[in-house]
């Protein structure tokens, strides 16, 4: 059997003293990947000729992997860290837990130990925790990317994800997106006292902002000369796709803005608390409240809608008073049409009935 090919390389390095110098290093054929791997070893030929030597001995015996070696929980710390900055801080969070819910569920020592059967061990888990299937599929896919960074680092092969996603995913129900009609939106403003809290759900509802984007807008984003807001992708506060977008001033919008813009001074967030920073942990809390106070509850009395209805009733709102797709796109801050219109666009039984009475006009007058 002949022996595995490998190579030395041997380049000219600038002369020292009227001497050349050469740098070495070590040339093979990954066999996993068929791709030339190279190793730099430096100026010194026989360290290169016993790398050589070695590499042909792991070749030759089938011991070669051709990978980093690292340790689940050094990895876990060190993809956390490396996401830290560049993506949001709600997608690093998502994703530290998902890691640590994989490390609790299949105990991985070595990030090599991953398989197909470890990651459908703990989907099993995930259910069996009696998580949503939304939930579940986005702690899958947050382990899934956490792998193909591990790949793109060296420290795997292969993604054990890859081309078995359809197997993993859970089915998640069609859930008709729910929306508040005008007159339950006036019986909302109705029951709020504040301007701050009034922005805060025109913000949401006529201008179609996530509760994230509310909290971070600052008034440099807001321009009550053009009548317009600008969600911009910032350090603190990273928007979802990563783009700035610019959305009109709706009238009474604007109106409840420039009573705000008196205090100012006070904070540079529009949206403050009683400290002048930002709203954030209880303005979920504080709306549900809104909404309780406006009547808008179930049986039980419990609220009806949340923050995030707020913006769903903006895209269908928008869709129903016939806004192109393009432009629908824009408003919301999409990167496809298609997550528009499956998750925030919801249709009563009068469009319906709209619709089919047309066709049945049009066939009649034929």
């Amino acid at each position: 059997m002949s022996k595995p090919s490998v190579w030395i390389m041997k380049r000219a390095l600038k002369k020292r003293r009227g001497k050349a110098v050469y740098s070495y290093g070590v040339q093979w054929r990954d066999p996993t990947t068929g791709k030339t791997k190279t190793e730099t070893v430096g100026t010194d030929k026989v360290l290169a000729q016993v790398k050589a030597e070695e590499r042909r001995r792991e070749l030759a015996a089938g011991i070669y992997v051709g990978i980093k070696p690292i340790t689940f929980e050094d990895f876990k710390a060190e993809h956390v860290r490396l996401m830290k900055g560049q993506r949001a801080a709600a997608t690093v969070t998502e994703t530290e837990l998902a890691l640590r819910q994989f490390d609790e569920a299949c105990h991985p020592q070595k990030l090599t130990e991953i398989d197909f059967s470890m990651i459908e061990q703990f989907r099993a888990a995930r259910i069996a925790d009696g998580l949503s299937p939304y939930t579940v599929n986005k702690a899958l896919k947050g382990l899934r990317a956490a792998l193909t960074a591990a790949v793109e680092r060296g420290y795997l092969l292969r993604n054990p994800f890859a081309g078995r996603w359809t197997k993993l995913e859970v089915t998640v129900p069609e859930v008709t997106p729910t929306v508040l009609s005008v007159d339950e939106f006036a019986k909302l403003l109705a029951a709020c006292h504040e301007d701050r809290w009034r922005a805060f759900f025109m913000l949401g509802y006529y201008a179609g902002l996530r509760l994230g984007e509310i909290s971070a807008l600052r008034w440099e984003d807001v321009e009550l000369d053009s009548g317009t807001v600008h969600v911009r992708c910032k350090p603190d506060h990273r928007t979802k796709s990563r783009k700035n977008r610019i959305v009109p001033m709706a009238g009474p919008l604007a109106a409840v803005l420039a009573r705000l813009q008196l205090g100012r001074l006070a904070s540079e967030h529009v949206i403050r608390n009683a400290n002048g920073g930002p709203i954030r942990n209880n303005a979920r809390s504080c709306f549900q409240r809104r909404v309780v106070a406006a009547g808008l509850v179930d049986g039980g009395g419990k609220a009806l809608y949340t923050c995030h209805d707020l913006r769903r009733s903006a895209g269908t709102n928008w869709a129903r008073a016939g806004t192109s797709p393009k432009v629908l796109k824009e408003l919301m801050g999409h990167a496809s049409i298609e997550t528009t219109m499956k998750y925030y666009i919801s249709t009563d039984m009068s469009e319906k009935r709209a619709a089919v009475e047309a066709v049945a006009v049009k066939v009649a007058g034929a």
